[in-house]
């Protein structure tokens, strides 16, 4: 590219510029994303960013933060069956992804941090991970003390190995 060129060197300016004005506030913050839930019937769906609310079928729209960590967790009013999904890693409430789900819901609703802090720390989790952890263990991860795991993530400190199944006395 020929600097001396004044075109070519303000082309060059703006490209260098596109990438800080994609952090400011003109851009969408928030996006109206599409919740799926296992079936139709009644379902109250608790949201970690502090909204409750029922839905009446097996979908719906919530306006979310872009890729920021936001816990779903649905109970069926008329059965014991709830579901859970963790946003942005996935859109499908399932019964799976229930516990994964509760844990950071849990998460943001106990801490006293900042809400920035909060979120900065949740953001740096693999969720993704730590739901695919939870699926592989079935039915047995409600044996593990979730309390025990909150503590760990909040900490820095979870390792896959820190889901063990909790014996009774």
């Amino acid at each position: 590219m020929d600097m001396r060129n004044p075109f070519c060197s303000r082309h060059y300016f703006l490209f260098l510029l596109v990438p800080l004005f994609a952090s400011c506030s003109f851009f969408p913050v928030h996006k109206e994303v599409h919740f799926s839930l296992p079936e139709k019937t009644l379902w109250k769906v608790s949201v970690s960013s502090g909204e409750a609310f029922l839905v009446n079928g097996n979908a719906f729209d919530l306006s979310v933060v872009r890729n920021e960590p936001l816990a779903l967790v649905a109970r069926s009013v008329s059965s014991m069956k709830s579901a859970g999904a963790i946003y942005p890693v996935n859109e499908e409430l399932k019964e799976e992804h229930s516990f994964p789900a509760q844990v950071l819901y849990s998460l943001v609703l106990s801490s006293s941090n900042s809400m920035d802090q909060k979120m900065y720390c949740l953001s740096t989790f693999n969720w993704k991970r730590f739901e695919e952890d939870c699926a592989e263990m079935g039915e047995d991860i409600w044996k593990v003390n979730k309390e025990i795991i909150m503590k760990k993530i909040a900490g820095g400190t979870f390792r896959r190995s820190d889901l063990k199944i909790e014996k009774t006395r």
